[in-house]
């Protein structure tokens, strides 16, 4: 269940991988004005950080945040204007202008630049424009702050806004267009677009392309560019969150010399309209033909303004029980009659929106009874306003929250800044860190006002279904859709939906923690704690985050995991059951901040836990009972394994890169069956069949367990005896899981080809490096020094294509240097002319660095290697990867940090020439030809019998583990 979403009729538009990437100040010297709330601000209890609001003269609002611990300073500025303030005939304008702010400023006129500075001192950038807010945010290593500030400010005070980039600029939004002209999601809000007020924004196009974007007789779409940021770019509609490991005097001080000079043009922001669905698009149904076999059926009903009680929350209540998944939901009983698979709630409160949303994901049963599900939900509804509106579900949501304030958990710098600049724009300095976990008091007759609201004649129902009736259609996305009055006949049947006897509320929730009290001891590393036949359990004691929460992570290692396609498709769809068993029961633990996931690979299968200490032994129990009882009806056998057949089908439709990195993977032979694969090995495949390989699988696993943060030696133990009593009793140990990867020759050059249904071209180019430390410091040092050069290349200069990314990874625990490109302009062949060409050209620049800018780099990349665990999770994720890898001494960071540190500019080189140019180098290619490139490239190509072009061509090889 989500209880809110920052927009319905227009997502966030992001840009890709780096751009789109306690003392009152002294008014005189600094310029700014404290406000008098300032040492007002509620904190969290276990927040270290000191913060200090203010407002420049210019009116510039300020969020300081010192973090003397911080390894890394962030900034993000939040502007007051989205895609739903762009001129009615330049949608994507606001998009546009993003884009052209990243493109150097008077001060630093390089487009190039600034990334560069970034990435050379262990940072990044990025930025978004959703409907009502651009927000451009970066982190960057301490001692390059100041630096990095500076170059920021500059966004906002004279970027060069240079006409020169004005067409490649305009070539990378519609690239972006391109890039996600078959996902269903943009293609459903375009069509759903159609179906809302066209008076209101939210009926426009908001990414974009060079369609919008051209010029038009005397109409310069620079001209128009320029327009909006004289406009719309002013300080008094700007929020800066900025921070850093220095104190808040000296923030102070550098913001206010850097972003005095902003200017305010006095001009308020232009009040939207707030009528997004008039008399004429309500009680309308609107038919939505997807490309992938998506079942979604969506309720929204436009209400009142929810920001003014912002403290009070009044839909929270009714998204609670709405939205609830746990025993006598709605969700538990429409999914028991095979008509749902997952029910979700959100809720908008924008300035121009305010809307409560309701959207199912249907079974095809479901798909066939759609006034049915709505009744229901009616009906559901009519049992909140009789029984439901109670205060005791008010302060069981309030309890929850303010347990997960007292202890909320810290996040990296970057999302702390970035998610905090939007709030700043509208909420009391009071409560900028505290407002979303503040539940001021029950109120039930405004409660019941918004309840009152959810009326079918106050409805747009949305459809969207394969085989819908359409008689529309959308042209930018192609997209086929109706809209059509709803019948009075069903309105009124719906208006006179009732709760019937058997229906009932959920019961409170059990899962809140009680006991928060933290353990003595503190250990230094994890320890191996129990080592015996068929189980390992590491145990590292960690307090330190101050935190009642502890982590678990188990894995199950079976040979029989993924020894054939059968196997592995098996195993996936097992997986998908016991979610679906233990959603019910789960889904409170959830909500009281006890989260759990399963995951499922080659290896075997597994889960992980995380959250309140108090309580974790119930949910761990129930379900290691799930996993072995594996106690599955035919029904839901047949419902979950459509779902996952239908998931693999459509992932078919996924952006091509996504593809082709993915087949990259596999044809390395890292969980090498494709889904395609799976498919047909899962489609014969019966429940009991089924039952007999989870049977087969359990009695001969290898355990692998860590417990890490609240949780002392003793309860370890008796932690390592459950997993024990439940799995290995009648079990007999297994090998665990052996890794295999494909190993390329000296010289080789191996090229896999896919055929995606898709207008771009992508490519996917990985060099592998020898399986040891040196090889993961040469591809992560390469990455490093080529990262900035090669995105500003390939997507800034030559505009290739809007996703355009180079830097090291590892493929299991092998290390490899990749170039990823998905492009709209040239297809695959032609793609990797250009990587070839750019290695080549970058070869010289790489030889003439100075012994500085190496030294620069190297410090970035250790910064970025050495980063602090922000939460226990983090620290937990870490740790259990580091132990898959081979380093259970858990020092995999700092050795690879000693490895970079005591490397030379001439080992760089050399490793460059080794990997990238000389005839021994190996690369593997995944690639595809888009449909716009089916040229004399691709002819010649087709008759290369070189290439793969099957699902599998390769035979894994056993290989070595990670050595220094």
């Amino acid at each position: 269940m989500k209880h809110f979403k920052p927009a319905i009729l227009a997502l966030a538009l992001t840009t890709a991988l780096t751009a789109c990437q306690h003392q009152a100040a002294n008014q005189a010297s600094t310029g700014t004005q404290a406000d008098n709330a300032q040492h007002q601000i509620i904190k969290s209890p276990a927040d270290q950080r000191d913060y200090r609001y203010s407002t420049l003269s210019n009116g510039l609002k300020v969020l300081l945040i010192s973090d003397p611990g911080a390894d890394k300073s962030a900034a993000a500025m939040d502007v007051s204007v989205g895609a739903y303030h762009a001129p009615k005939d330049r949608a994507g304008l606001l998009h546009f202008l993003e884009h052209m702010l990243f493109l150097g400023t008077k001060k630093y006129p390089d487009a190039g630049e600034y990334n560069e500075f970034l990435k050379k001192n262990g940072g990044s950038s990025n930025a978004y424009t959703s409907t009502e807010d651009t927000n451009y945010f970066f982190d960057v290593s301490n001692e390059a702050f100041d630096q990095a500030l500076d170059r920021f400010a500059q966004f906002f005070i004279a970027p060069t806004m240079d006409p020169e980039f004005v067409e490649r600029e305009k070539n990378a939004v519609d690239s972006e267009y391109s890039l996600k002209l078959k996902q269903d999601d943009r293609r459903s809000r375009e069509a759903g677009r159609q179906a809302v007020n066209p008076r209101h924004p939210s009926s426009m196009f908001s990414v974009g392309n060079l369609d919008t974007l051209a010029d038009r007789d005397e109409d310069k779409v620079y001209d128009d560019l320029m327009e909006v940021y004289r406009r719309h770019y002013s300080a008094n509609r700007m929020a800066l969150v900025v921070l850093s490991n220095q104190s808040l005097a000296q923030l102070e001080k550098s913001v206010s010399e850097k972003f005095s000079a902003v200017k305010n043009n006095g001009l308020a922001a232009p009040k939207l309209p707030t009528e997004f669905l008039s008399a004429d698009q309500l009680a309308t149904q609107v038919l939505i033909e997807p490309l992938r076999e998506i079942r979604t059926l969506n309720l929204t009903f436009p209400i009142t303004d929810t920001q003014q009680y912002a403290e009070k929350k009044p839909t929270r209540l009714i998204s609670h029980l709405l939205g609830h998944e746990g025993e006598n939901s709605l969700y538990q009983r429409l999914n028991q009659q095979g008509l749902v698979e997952s029910l979700d709630i959100y809720v908008e409160n924008d300035d121009a929106v305010d809307a409560f949303q309701i959207e199912l994901s249907l079974t095809e049963k479901g798909l066939k009874q759609v006034e049915d599900v709505t009744g229901e939900i009616f009906a559901y509804i009519d049992l909140i306003k009789q029984q439901g509106v109670k205060e005791t579900y008010y302060r069981e949501i309030k309890n929850i929250a303010a347990l997960d304030f007292t202890f909320q958990e810290k996040v990296s710098p970057m999302r702390t800044v970035y998610r905090l600049s939007p709030v700043l724009q509208k909420t009391p300095a009071k409560h900028l860190l505290d407002i979303h976990y503040t539940y001021s008091g029950f109120d039930e007759a405004l409660t019941r006002q918004y309840l009152a609201q959810l009326t079918p004649q106050n409805m747009q129902q949305t459809l969207v279904a394969p085989g819908v009736k359409t008689d529309k259609n959308e042209p930018l996305y192609d997209v086929n859709y109706a809209v059509n009055k709803l019948p009075q006949a069903k309105l009124a049947k719906w208006q006179q939906a009732r709760a019937s006897a058997d229906m009932k509320l959920p019961p409170l929730n059990p899962f809140i923690a009680e006991d928060i009290r933290l353990k003595n001891g503190q250990d230094s590393r994890p320890e191996l704690l129990v080592n015996k036949e068929g189980i390992k359990l590491w145990h590292y004691q960690d307090t330190s985050f101050n935190m009642p929460k502890a982590s678990v992570f188990m894995r199950l290692e079976s040979p029989l995991a993924a020894n054939s396609q059968e196997n592995r498709a098996m195993l996936a769809l097992a997986t998908k059951l016991i979610e679906d068993k233990l959603k019910t029961y789960g889904f409170n633990a959830k909500s009281a901040g006890l989260d759990y996931r399963l995951f499922e690979s080659d290896k075997g299968l597994g889960y992980s836990i995380n959250g309140y200490h108090d309580k974790q032994a119930q949910l761990i129990r129930t379900i290691n009972d799930i996993i072995t009882r594996f106690d599955i009806s035919e029904e839901k056998f047949a419902q979950v394994k459509n779902t996952l057949l239908r998931q693999w089908k459509n992932s078919a439709l996924d952006r091509p890169i996504s593809q082709v990195a993915g087949r990259m993977k596999r044809a390395f032979g890292e969980d090498p069956f494709s889904n395609k694969v799976k498919s047909e090995a899962l489609a014969p495949v019966t429940l009991k069949q089924l039952k007999q390989y989870m049977q087969a699988m359990l009695s001969e696993v290898s355990l692998t367990v860590m417990t890490h943060g609240n949780t002392d030696k003793q309860e370890a133990i008796s932690l390592g005896q459950s997993f024990a009593d439940s799995f290995l009793r009648s079990a007999k140990a297994g090998p665990g899981f052996q890794l295999k990867l494909r190993r390329l020759a000296p010289g080789e050059e191996a090229v896999t080809e896919m055929d995606i249904k898709h207008q771009d071209s992508a490519i996917a180019i990985a060099y592998p490096a020898p399986t040891s430390l040196t090889g993961l410091k040469q591809t992560r040092m390469l990455g490093q020094v080529l990262t900035a050069a090669f995105f500003n290349d390939i997507r800034t200069r030559q505009q290739l294509g809007y996703v355009a990314y180079a830097g090291g990874s590892e493929i299991e625990n092998m290390p490899t240097l990749n170039f990823y490109i998905q492009s709209s302009k040239v297809g695959p062949q032609e793609l990797q002319r250009r990587i070839d060409q750019f290695i080549r050209e970058q070869f010289a620049v790489v030889k003439a660095m100075t012994e500085e800018e190496f030294a620069e780099h190297k410090t970035g990349l250790i910064t970025n290697i050495k980063r602090q665990d922000k939460n226990l999770f983090e620290r937990t994720q870490r740790l259990w990867n580091e132990l898959a890898d081979g380093f259970d001494r858990f020092d995999k960071r700092e050795q690879l940090a000693a490895a970079i540190s005591a490397m030379s500019k001439q080992e760089l080189v050399q490793a460059y020439e080794d990997l990238l140019m000389a005839p021994a180098k190996k690369r593997l290619i995944s690639r595809n030809f888009g449909n716009a490139h089916r040229d004399q490239d691709f002819q010649n190509a087709s008759k290369d019998n070189s290439v793969c072009r099957a699902e599998q061509c390769w035979t894994r090889l056993a290989t070595e583990k990670i050595s220094g």
